[in-house]
């Protein structure tokens, strides 16, 4: 029993390439393609990570706000009123 081993092939158009056949220049483009894709990848992520931190921070602002909203509202304790002390007479 003979096993078959298949070649890697690239499917561009709809039409499958043996890779091992395709021209190094084409195989190069390939790879920069795949790394580019992959970074894509992990620059979507990124984004998703930071637009959940924003939110995050926005949540902790509205619950912030709404504090200093609730102690400007708060009332003020009345404080009985200063009294101005005369200044003492300069020796002569």
């Amino acid at each position: 029993m003979t096993e078959e081993v298949q070649k890697p092939t690239v499917t561009f158009n709809d039409k499958a390439y043996d890779l091992e056949s395709l021209p190094q220049d084409v195989k190069d483009l390939i790879s920069v393609h795949q790394m580019w894709n992959t970074e894509l990848v992990e620059q979507r992520r990124n984004v998703f990570k930071t637009e959940a931190a924003m939110r995050s921070v926005l949540n902790e602002l509205e619950t912030r706000f709404k504090q200093v909203d609730a102690d400007a509202a708060a009332p003020v304790a009345e404080v009985a009123p200063a009294v101005e002390v005369a200044p003492e007479a300069a020796p002569v």
